[in-house]
């Protein structure tokens, strides 16, 4: 049981949170996603996107 104050992180999140989260320009996410770097889930006409593989992509992403 979740208490009344607990808040619950969300699963997937929508592209403008992606965005939000990421400070990624909207063209440059979806390239992304098009160019299969970055995966995205499908519901409906909605792409959302799951933190885990965007915080594995931002891993990826690192240059030391």
């Amino acid at each position: 049981m979740i208490a009344r104050n607990e808040t619950i992180e969300p699963l997937l999140w929508t592209v403008r949170e992606t965005l939000s989260a990421t400070r990624l320009s909207e063209s440059k996410l979806y390239r992304e996603t098009k160019e299969g770097r970055l995966p995205a889930v499908r519901i409906g006409r909605r792409k959302m996107y799951d933190p885990v593989d965007v915080r594995k992509w931002i891993q990826a992403a690192k240059t030391s």
